[in-house]
């Protein structure tokens, strides 16, 4: 398997030659946002499920209306949305699958789409804020490249002009090919690996997004499937598996003998450190009020919100840190270029 931009692309080696079995879409935030909003209005329409998907599928971009398709299909099939989202794991997330899978036990499906599509919608929003915010230092770094390079074709040497382009960009990119898939295998990594998932909680910034952000995501499934009426213990599993989080989902399992022989949520949370005490002591007074539903709401919404608040500052230092790095090497170029041209003078003179 390899990637091709929002394509997973699924290949066999073939003689020589490679032979392509299936593309499969990877959807984008504002696409999720888009789809769930728009269920939840035809599905609070009255709208049957198949109609509705079949209407969200016509004048969509071809990998979109491939997903839609797919799952129709299923549901035509009688399968559940859930079940039908579920076969589709490859563009789809745990998260999805739970809080549909629950929303569709409860009756409650235009409620979960709704929350789904707030979910991506602070995701899309935080992604494109972080992009043109990081779009300046990137446009500086290129025109730096372009810019200070220029005497090669005043010298008349077009050749190395364009070496000496290609060469600290080629170098940039590589660097940023080989960063982004270095990050994606550690968030992986930290899916299933407790001491990987514990150290990345610890780098600045980036931890504490990630944790609150999973920790969104756990108490947003768990009301979703407390609210279903599924069992305690398995509302728990499933909420921790949607956490992405390998210490939650430890955690999580640590905690399941509490919960099988009786105890509150709030104890077997606090006993194995699942979550932070604020929100253990919230639990406590929750499980005492009868205001569990509501409770699990408000954290999840908190969580969000933290996450949010963490990114936004992150979004503004990190172009903050680029940009001094751009000058850095601008300054560099600089000083670089002039030592060249006051060495060739130098020869020229003697």
């Amino acid at each position: 398997m390899f990637v091709v931009g929002w394509f997973h692309v699924y290949a066999l080696p073939y003689g020589a030659g490679i032979v392509i079995l299936h593309a499969v879409h990877r959807l984008s935030n504002r696409e999720k946002r888009e789809f769930y909003t728009n269920l939840a209005r035809l599905i609070r329409s009255g709208t049957s499920l198949p109609a509705s998907i079949d209407l969200l599928a016509r004048d969509t971009p071809w990998g979109m209306r491939q997903f839609l398709r797919a799952l129709n299909g299923r549901i035509k099939q009688g399968e559940p949305l859930g079940d039908a989202l579920l076969a589709q794991r490859r563009s789809v997330t745990d998260l999805e699958v739970s809080i549909i899978t629950a929303a569709g036990r409860s009756g409650r499906l235009d409620k979960a789409c709704d929350q789904l599509a707030r979910y991506f919608e602070a995701l899309a929003k935080a992604g494109t804020q972080m992009f043109s915010r990081v779009l300046y230092p990137l446009l500086i770094f290129h025109v730096t490249v372009l810019a200070l390079n220029l005497a090669e074709i005043i010298n008349g040497s077009f050749s190395s002009y364009l070496w000496k382009v290609a060469k600290p960009l080629g170098v940039f990119y590589i660097a940023v090919a080989a960063g982004w898939l270095a990050c994606r295998a550690i968030v992986e990594s930290a899916r299933h690996n407790v001491t990987v998932d514990s150290l990345l909680r610890r780098v600045p910034g980036v931890g504490n997004i990630r944790e609150k952000f999973s920790l969104a995501r756990f108490f947003t499934t768990l009301d979703a499937q407390l609210e279903a009426q599924v069992n305690i213990w398995d509302a728990f599993a499933n909420a921790a598996r949607t956490s992405d989080s390998a210490r939650i989902i430890h955690s999580a399992r640590a905690a399941m003998p509490m919960l099988k022989a009786g105890e509150r949520l709030s104890e077997a949370l606090a006993a194995r450190r699942v979550i932070p005490d604020e929100h253990v002591r919230a639990l406590r007074v929750a499980e005492q009020t009868g205001e569990v539903d509501a409770e699990l709401t408000r954290m999840a919404q908190q969580s969000e919100e933290a996450a949010l608040i963490s990114l936004e500052r992150w979004s503004e230092w990190l172009p903050r840190i680029l940009y001094i790095g751009m000058m850095i090497y601008a300054g560099w170029q600089i000083v670089a270029t002039y030592m060249g041209e006051l060495q060739q003078t130098m020869q020229f003179l003697q």
